[in-house]
């Protein structure tokens, strides 16, 4: 499943001591979810035809 399974074992790659930052950094798996859920949010927008609609006065 994963390229480099140590990559969530250590962050430093205990043979090369090279940092394996980019693999295990969360952020990026954050980044996608929040596209989904404003992906999400459009669509039931969308079907409650609320777009463009505000509460605020």
């Amino acid at each position: 499943m994963f390229e480099t399974p140590n990559a969530f074992k250590h962050q430093i790659d205990p043979e090369t001591s090279v940092p394996y930052k980019k693999v295990y950094d969360a952020r990026n798996v954050l980044r996608e979810g929040e596209k989904g859920i404003d992906t999400r949010f459009t669509e039931d927008f969308g079907d409650l035809r609320s777009i463009g609609k505000s509460l605020a006065q």
